[in-house]
């Protein structure tokens, strides 16, 4: 049970958690030296508070310092901070974006998609409203580590729990496109499109997904469309390989009309 002191400080917490977003996080005058000087101040009170450690490990993590985000989230774990899924949830997919982004073997730390499947499932054995992101991080996983049919089976147990996340379609779509499955691929990434508009378009694995499907319904044009319109909504597009890969099939995509 709580003490009367107790729950003040986590009101406290709340309260700089709450302006930390809302005046800190997104603003452009606010520098990251400066959100971090905030963060460390409100450390004492907000002692034992996963959000607060789970909102300094992305901070460091924006800041290249990918150790420090690390240790955060491994002490919160071990001091067993509360929500305890929810910073079981941000190391396992903090772990699975650094392996995808060519960190493997230029760290300290034990990368590994069989580590980061255990932290999603230990996660999703915590009493948290989570738990559809956590089906997303595990399908992420074994698409990476080409299990596609156990990224399927959890994708179907996230779209249970609620079916109005477009990540959940835009993978569905991108799992039937590497199986060549064009056709139930582009039903998947159109209810994505529904629910999400035009923010698919920052997802590359999801315009990759789709220049597939536009290329196979004989629009080059679309394909061209696609790809302009995702380079511009990606920062440093020319760097990420779906990108790229979306690019060639856009310039290498036959014309309907070969006289045209």
């Amino acid at each position: 049970m709580y003490s009367v002191e107790a729950i003040a400080t986590e009101d406290r917490c709340i309260t700089e958690l709450k302006k930390y977003e809302s005046q800190y996080q997104l603003s452009a005058k606010v520098t990251d030296k400066q959100r971090l000087a905030y963060l460390s101040s409100s450390e004492k009170i907000c002692d034992g508070n996963a959000i607060h450690s789970i909102f300094k490990s992305k901070l460091l993590l924006d800041m290249g310092k990918i150790d420090d985000a690390f240790l955060i989230l491994d002490d919160s774990i071990a001091n067993y901070y509360q929500p305890i899924g929810d910073l079981l949830y941000e190391k396992a997919d903090l772990m699975q974006r650094m392996i995808f982004a060519g960190y493997k073997n230029n760290s300290e730390h034990d990368l590994s998609y069989a580590e980061s499947i255990v932290l999603y499932k230990q996660a999703l054995q915590t009493n948290r409203n989570i738990k559809p992101l956590i089906y997303i991080g595990l399908a992420q996983v074994h698409i990476y580590i080409e299990e596609l049919d156990k990224a399927i089976d959890y994708l179907k147990a996230g779209i249970k729990l609620d079916n109005n996340i477009a990540r959940m379609y835009s993978l569905l779509g991108i799992i039937e496109s590497q199986k060549n499955n064009l056709t139930k691929a582009q039903q998947y990434l159109e209810m994505s499109a529904k629910i999400q508009g035009l923010g698919y378009l920052k997802e590359p694995d999801t315009v990759l997904a789709l220049a597939k499907v536009f290329c196979n319904a004989k629009r080059k044009d679309l394909v061209i469309d696609l790809v302009n319109k995702a380079i511009k909504a990606i920062p440093n597009s020319e760097d990420i390989p779906d990108i790229n890969q979306a690019y060639d099939i856009a310039k290498n995509c036959p014309h309907p009309n070969p006289l045209g």
